[in-house]
């Protein structure tokens, strides 16, 4: 099976000129982990993550100030005790807000064209342990995206595995229409 044949042709994509907050509205407000970079003429230039937002917010760093509580332990803010804290997120982002994407954003990408073999795309997501990689053509243009659902998906559509019998939980709804709890 051919990429083109599997991957997800609405893409939500970031300008290099968009800020972080920007980004993490996007991804919020759609519900996506990452999203490719890419410039006016819609050619890939980088790839951003939840991830990279994360780590560019230094959420995990930690600075001087209330001590932190020893984990499972809730912590008392400013309790005058001198010790490390984690930074919040929110102060955080306030801080790196107005960067642009291009500051973060991965590059160059791995990247899959459209007549790729899906299967060997797949082999090199998980070995490089892999989300998402955009599809180009020829000239760099972004033109589709293969993440780990469309692989799944790709599955699905050839067919259930010898032997393989569907199972249904009690009490559980079946999933597009289907109707709950054995009625």
């Amino acid at each position: 099976m051919l990429v083109r044949e599997v991957m997800n042709r609405k893409v939500i994509v970031l300008r290099p000129e968009d800020s972080l907050r920007h980004a993490v509205s996007v991804f919020a407000r759609n519900g996506i982990s990452g999203a490719p970079v890419v410039d006016a003429r819609n050619r890939l230039v980088g790839i951003i993550t939840e991830m990279d937002i994360l780590r560019r917010l230094e959420i995990g760093s930690l600075e001087f100030g209330s001590a932190a509580a020893p984990p499972g332990e809730a912590g008392v803010p400013g309790d005058g005790q001198p010790g490390l804290r984690f930074k919040p997120l929110r102060e955080s982002l306030e801080a790196a807000a107005d960067i642009p994407v291009s500051r973060i954003m991965i590059s160059p990408v791995v990247t899959a064209h459209p007549d790729d073999q899906a299967h060997e795309k797949a082999a090199l997501m998980v070995h490089r342990r892999i989300r998402r990689l955009p599809v180009i053509d020829a000239r760099g243009v972004l033109v589709g995206i293969l993440s780990r659902k469309d692989l799944l998906r790709m599955l699905d559509m050839e067919g259930p595995l010898p032997g393989a019998r569907p199972r249904r939980a009690g009490g559980v709804r079946k999933p597009k229409g289907g109707r709950a709890g054995g009625r």
